[in-house]
C-alpha cells in the first residue's frame, strides 16, 4: 500500500507541472493502469523515474529539487493526516511514516530525504539505524507531532553514531 504514495504523488506532481497528457504517455510507456498500482521494486521505479526524466525533458538534479519540494511541501502533509488519523499509537505512526518515506528514498536521492532502517524489539521498542544525524532530527519531530494527536508516551536513548532505540510507553502496548 505505502508504494502507492509514490506512484500518486509523482503522477499528482507531473498533473500539476506538465498536464495529463504528460502523464496518460508516462502510463502508457510503463503498462501502467492507475487503478491497479501494486508494490513495485527498485527496478519499477527506475523504469517510472526514466519515463519521467524522459517526458518532462528534465535531468536528475531538477527531478530530485523539483519532486522533492513537492512532496515535502504539498504530498507528505495530507498523508501525514490521513495516516495520523488511522493509526491508534505513536509506533505504528512512526512505522508507517518510515514505510513511507524508505519508499520514497528508492526514487529521490538527495539531502533532505535518508533511508531510515529499523527493527522491532519484544519490549515495545524499536532500534532505528540511520545515515546522517538529520534523520534522527525529523524521527524526533514526528514523534513530538504525533504526540499532539495520540496520548503515547516515548523515551529516545542514543545507541551510537548512526543508531537510537525508541521505546514506548502506553497502556496500549501491555
Amino acid at each position: 500500500m505505502q508504494s502507492n504514495f509514490v506512484i500518486i504523488a509523482i503522477k499528482e506532481w507531473i498533473l500539476k507541472n506538465y498536464g495529463l497528457e504528460c502523464w496518460k504517455e508516462i502510463e502508457e510507456l510503463l503498462g501502467l493502469d492507475s487503478s491497479k498500482y501494486r508494490e513495485w521494486d527498485e527496478n519499477s521505479y527506475r523504469a517510472l523515474r526514466r519515463h519521467v526524466l524522459s517526458q518532462i525533458n528534465a535531468n536528475d538534479d531538477f527531478f530530485n529539487s523539483e519532486f522533492t519540494n513537492f512532496w515535502l511541501t504539498e504530498f507528505i502533509p495530507r498523508v501525514i493526516n490521513s495516516i495520523t488519523q488511522k493509526c491508534s499509537n505513536t509506533k505504528s505512526l512512526l512505522l508507517s511514516i518510515i514505510s513511507i518515506n524508505n519508499e520514497i528514498c528508492k526514487i529521490i536521492r538527495n539531502s533532505l530525504l535518508n533511508q531510515i532502517d529499523y527493527s522491532v524489539n519484544g519490549d515495545d521498542s524499536i532500534t532505528i539505524y540511520y545515515t546522517t544525524e538529520k534523520a534522527l532530527v525529523d524521527i524526533v519531530g514526528i514523534l513530538r507531532g504525533a504526540k499532539v494527536y495520540l496520548s503515547d508516551d516515548y523515551e529516545i536513548r542514543k545507541l551510537g553514531p548512526q543508531s537510537a532505540k525508541i521505546t514506548f510507553f502506553s497502556t496500549y502496548y501491555k
